[in-house]
Formats: structure tokens, sequence, C-alpha cells
């Protein structure tokens, strides 16, 4: 699903209606993956196909402008992240890109107040979430890539769902601050 599919998810329309709400009543907003799309779609970013569909763990590398921000400051230039997606965004007007990686170039995004966030990453995965992605994916898993990889690969690294909970609620802890 993408933020261009509101005739066949009509609901969308009603999330970006919400979204574009919360913006203008001054609430904290956090997107990830499609929720980021969304909020970038709503702040008049180009939402559109990535270059490749990157589904698995890639690492992702903090920005010059993502080291001064209190949400992210204290986060390491690299780190490794989950991924299940094949759209991206143009970071929106007045916004800082916080994250990167050669394959899917603006991975999040914040505002200067530090009051809106969007991650095109995923961190608050678990192995079960993961596992039930796959079972309920496999269509895209077929569809093969250079930056998609095997449910086994997927699952191995017990480390990574560690420092994924670690850095969700390291990020989590700052952002709503």
């Amino acid at each position: 699903m993408g933020v261009y599919d509101e005739d066949k998810f009509p609901y969308l329309k009603k999330e970006k209606v919400f979204i574009e709400n919360s913006i203008k009543l001054g609430k904290k907003v956090l997107g990830v993956c499609l929720g980021a799309q969304l909020i970038a779609d709503v702040l008049g970013a180009k939402v559109y196909k990535n270059k490749e569909k990157e589904i698995g763990w890639f690492p992702i590398y903090l920005t010059e402008d993502g080291k001064k921000t209190k949400t992210f400051g204290n986060f390491p230039d690299e780190v490794m992240a989950f991924h299940w997606h094949g759209d991206t965004f143009d970071i929106p007007s007045g916004f800082k890109k916080v994250f990167y990686n050669d394959t899917t170039p603006n991975q999040a995004f914040i505002s200067e107040d530090e009051r809106i966030l969007g991650l095109q990453f995923h961190f608050e995965v678990s192995q079960e979430s993961v596992k039930k992605l796959i079972e309920n994916s496999l269509d895209e898993l077929k569809e093969g890539g250079k930056f998609i990889q095997s449910s086994e690969k997927m699952q191995s690294k017990d480390y990574y769902f560690t420092v994924a909970k670690n850095n969700l609620y390291e990020m989590l802890d700052k952002f709503f601050l």
C-alpha cells in the first residue's frame, strides 16, 4: 500500500486528514514507514517508488543535522535498522534529514522543533513481528533483489532485535521529552 492508493484504500484520506489536523494542533506526530510517507505527503513532499525495495536488516547513517538533534544526538554514526518498503519520500520543506543510506537516501526527517518525526525504517520490530511479516508477505521476498534478504537472514541475528529495541526506547525517550 502506498500514499497514492486512496482509491484502493479509501481510509488513507481520513489518515491524511488526521495527520494534518494533528500537525495544525501542535501535537507530536511520529510516523513509521507508511506513516512517514503519509506525513511527507501531507506536508507537500513527493512520495514515490524507490529505486530498489529494501527488505531486511541494513545500516542507516546519521546526518550532521541528525547529530545536532536532541532526539538522535546520542546515536552512533551507523545504526542497524529493519526495513520493509518499496516507496520513499523527499524531505518536506523546512525539515531536517536525519538518516540516510545508499539504497534510500531519505531514511528519516524531523521538524526544526522536533515535534514531527518520520522514519522510513523500523526500530519497533521483534522476532515475532518479523516472523508475521514474512508469513504474510512471502510474495515480496520471492521477487528477489539486491536489498531483499532471505527470511532466514532476517531472523538470524538476535542481537539486531536487541539493538533495535534499545534504539527505539532511546529515540522515544528523547522525542517525547
